[in-house]
């Protein structure tokens, strides 16, 4: 983009990443390491200028709405300070849609239109 190279991840964060008790942590002890592993994570992200997306459960988000992932994708990447700092900003993404009955992504537009 701009010529720039971003390396870039994302993560889905099930309800056991923001709320307990949970299914996964059956003790405080539990949740809290796996908060320090997230917090780990968003570090070593920053210090190597990697954004790290985080896509939450908690702000509705589940493994099955693909669709609403992609708006907070460009919401989250456009509002990292690495990519506020470069003022590189995206306003769409390729959409891809789950095709259950392939169980595939499916490209809904082509990247030579993406890139026009």
């Amino acid at each position: 983009m701009g010529g720039k190279i971003f390396r870039i991840a994302a993560e889905y964060d099930g309800e056991q990443h923001d709320l307990f008790p949970n299914y996964y942590h059956k003790s405080l002890e539990k949740y809290i390491i796996q908060k320090r592993r997230d917090n780990f994570k968003d570090k070593i992200s920053n210090q190597n200028l990697v954004v790290l997306i985080r896509i939450k459960a908690v702000n509705g988000f589940s493994r099955n709405s693909i669709n609403s992932f992609q708006e907070e994708i460009i919401k989250k990447f456009n509002s990292h300070p690495i990519i506020r700092r470069s003022a590189v900003k995206i306003n769409r993404i390729p959409k891809y849609i789950y095709n259950p009955y392939l169980k595939k992504l499916e490209e809904q537009c082509s990247l030579k239109e993406f890139l026009k």
